[in-house]
């Protein structure tokens, strides 16, 4: 009996630190904010269909030293913009948190686009920030009004 009350209290004390070191890096958000006030925020809005996703390594600051993280790369082509000096072709750096939202490919978005943090060079859209399906966007589109669409032939490619 001893030994089964051990294991589980082994078993116990386990959890809790694994319990206890995903929440360390649970994504805290607080409450998303409405479009204007997230459009506001951001650096660039823009409504962008995912024409793909590849593996990358991007460099972050950490506590004063760099390094080096994996990450996904997701191409966009932009169709709209709301905010921003955006050219037809964006990238986007996610994965590097679990904060970061997830894209897929074929699939157009509504994007609050915004820093990755710990490396400001590198854009990125988190779940902190209202992107979402451009077909669920309605009451965004709404607040934020037509924007401007981008003619690809109009701005060169990068």
């Amino acid at each position: 009996m001893k030994t089964r009350q051990s294991a589980f209290v082994v078993l116990f004390s386990a959890a809790m630190v694994v319990g206890s070191v995903s929440d360390v890096f649970a994504c805290q958000c607080g409450s998303i904010p409405a479009p204007r006030e997230a459009a506001a925020k951001s650096k660039a809005v823009v409504a962008a269909v995912v024409t793909g996703i590849s593996e990358a390594k991007i460099p972050i600051d950490l506590d004063g030293r760099r390094d080096i993280v994996a990450a996904k790369r997701v191409k966009l082509r932009v169709q709209r913009v709301w905010k921003g000096a955006v050219s037809p072709t964006l990238h986007l750096i996610t994965g590097v948190t679990n904060c970061d939202f997830n894209f897929r490919v074929g699939r157009t978005f509504l994007i609050y686009v915004e820093p990755v943090t710990h490396s400001p060079e590198n854009l990125t859209a988190t779940i902190c920030k209202p992107t979402k399906l451009y077909r669920d966007a309605k009451r965004d589109l709404v607040a934020l009004g037509p924007g401007k669409a981008i003619r690809p032939s109009s701005a060169k490619e990068s």
